[in-house]
């Protein structure tokens, strides 16, 4: 538990000049009593954890070898609708499942293969994290391996599938945290001037891993 205003989940909160009951956000201006700043980050400001994508690695082989008849393989030639109705599947019967913290009232995650075209003739995989933009990842690997059949190559691309929308949806929560921060400054009560502006975004993007060249 953190002392932070539970209207925009920032730290600065003192107490409202009327009164030592009273508490009050010196970022957004909120007033609230004292109890009600005794809140979790999570409860503050809705979670920011992203989905959690798995694999049910034994019963998705049993589907693909026909035990359960839920999933058909695929293989590196297969189209985007192919490689999308994959995923579909995987998804109803459960071999991917998705676990969503803290946000049980909203929409589950879901993956997508875009469909390819004459210009992006690649399958990408798309992440809907349940709220806000989908998240677009790099296209499909369809290289087979040596000795692979088609129920272990397409057990291999669930898995690589998974793991890359686990990386996008953290990375894209990570994103949305940092546009959470800048927002809030910008919000912050009082006047402002382009170079707070810059040198706080500047900050922000240092903290991404992001490059910025020296002046």
């Amino acid at each position: 538990m953190e002392l932070r205003c539970p209207d925009c989940c920032s730290p600065e909160v003192g107490f409202a000049p009327e009164g030592a009951e009273e508490r009050r956000c010196a970022n957004c201006g909120a007033r609230f009593a004292s109890e009600a700043a005794l809140v979790s980050v999570a409860d503050a400001r809705g979670t920011t954890e992203p989905p959690r994508f798995s694999l049910a690695a034994e019963r998705a082989t049993a589907e693909l070898e026909g035990l359960g008849g839920g999933l058909a393989p695929v293989n590196p030639y297969s189209d985007a609708d192919e490689l999308n109705g994959l995923l579909d599947d995987a998804l109803t019967a459960g071999v991917i499942a998705v676990d969503m913290p803290g946000r049980a009232e909203s929409p589950s995650a879901r993956l997508y293969v875009y469909p390819m075209s004459i210009s992006d003739p690649e399958p990408t995989l798309a992440v809907d994290p349940g709220g806000g933009p989908t998240l677009l990842g790099p296209p499909l690997l369809l290289r087979e391996e040596e000795g692979e059949d088609p129920a272990s190559y397409t057990l291999r691309l669930l898995a690589e599938a998974v793991e890359e929308a686990n990386r996008l949806a953290a990375q894209g929560s990570a994103e949305a945290a940092c546009l959470d921060r800048i927002a809030a400054f910008l919000n912050r009560p009082g006047p402002w001037n382009g170079g707070d502006v810059c040198e706080y975004v500047a900050e922000e993007l240092r903290r991404s891993g992001r490059h910025l060249r020296e002046e």
